[in-house]
């Protein structure tokens, strides 16, 4: 792939929104970018590198002498890899020293040929190509490209949030991978179901917003929660970020894991072990006047960090709520561009 970063390139941003992460969260500037190593070579499969996947899987099951992995990490194996999407969330830290120079090398081609993307390749909606309906599924929204750019296309995305009727400000509320009709056609598009996820810890509800993925192989709903944690004195150095990865059981809608993960200030991620006297601040994206997103709490009161009494709900957005949408299409280059959409909740 090194020799070839141009044909590779659309692979590689392809396989990588399919491969299973460590350390996700809705904030790109938080993420690890650690992904397994089995798995993202397992998306590749069907490239043209098929027997040196296959040399790389033997050469793992020798390396691997022992794993083990829980009902959500099923396709783990054992092995991982450092791959950021954009140059731009690159840490050179990394691979200070020399160390997995080969892999350094293979990232730089990666994002070079990510320059070099042809004009016509660019990710960009066709002119008033965007459409949408509601039925039983929630919001159907739909969008088309130049067909000649389709095989460029790295990811599909919506993000959608409401208008609060009591501030009258914009919240983004989730968002969530649509696909690539794949057919020539330059179909792009993605659903919504209308739902919001809650918190509760028996006193107090919060809203929260969750970056949603469904897992086909394992049949999973997985959830990436951003939050904040404080402490029960809350003193100014006790507020921690935190990304609750929630997976539920797509059959059953059983809660199979909740893991509450603190992220520092190096990007280090681990398992959080919280007071249950302290207390966490779900948070949902605002959007200014001016247009500038950050993150805000998702409600008026803190609930308490008592994390086995927490409950999470899926409520239905009320009926004549103002919904915004917007369809977002990147290219293995990272560039963008998006459709949006206000309209009232049937």
């Amino acid at each position: 792939m090194v020799e070839y970063p141009t044909e590779a390139a659309p692979e590689v941003a392809r396989a990588l929104t399919e491969t299973m992460q460590f350390g996700s969260s809705p904030n790109p500037e938080k993420s690890s970018n650690i992904f397994d190593l089995g798995d993202f070579a397992s998306n590749l499969l069907g490239f043209g590198i098929d027997s040196e996947i296959g040399e790389l899987q033997s050469a793992m099951d020798e390396a691997v002498v022992y794993k083990v992995a829980g009902p959500v990490a099923g396709r783990a194996t054992g092995l991982s890899i450092y791959l950021p999407a954009k140059s731009e969330y690159f840490n050179p830290n990394y691979v200070d020293d020399g160390f997995a120079p080969e892999w350094e090398t293979f990232l730089q081609s990666h994002y070079q040929a990510g320059t070099q993307i042809p004009e016509e390749s660019v990710a960009r909606f066709l002119e008033e190509s965007g459409t949408y309906f509601f039925d039983e599924d929630g919001l159907n929204f739909i969008g088309y490209v130049d067909p000649t750019a389709e095989d460029a296309v790295a990811e599909v995305v919506i993000y959608y949030g409401a208008v609060d009727p009591e501030d009258d400000n914009l919240y983004f509320i989730g968002e969530e991978s649509g696909w690539i009709a794949g057919d020539g056609s330059g179909l792009l598009a993605a659903i919504y179901d209308l739902t919001i996820l809650t918190i509760s810890d028996g006193y107090d509800t919060s809203y929260a917003y969750t970056d949603f993925y469904y897992d086909e192989v394992e049949d999973l709903l997985l959830f990436d929660v951003p939050m904040t944690y404080g402490s029960a004195g809350l003193t100014d150095d006790s507020y921690i970020d935190l990304v609750l990865s929630l997976a539920v059981d797509a059959t059953t809608a059983e809660v199979i894991s909740e893991i509450y993960y603190q992220v520092d200030e190096f990007g280090q991620w681990s398992e959080v072990i919280a007071d249950p006297e302290g207390f966490i601040w779900p948070s949902v994206l605002m959007e200014e006047d001016d247009g500038e997103l950050f993150w805000v709490d998702g409600g008026d009161i803190p609930l308490y960090a008592d994390i086995p009494s927490l409950e999470y709900s899926f409520e239905s957005l009320p009926s004549g709520t103002t919904l915004i949408a917007e369809l977002w299409v990147f290219d293995y280059a990272g560039n963008s561009d998006f459709l949006s959409l206000v309209e009232l909740v049937p």
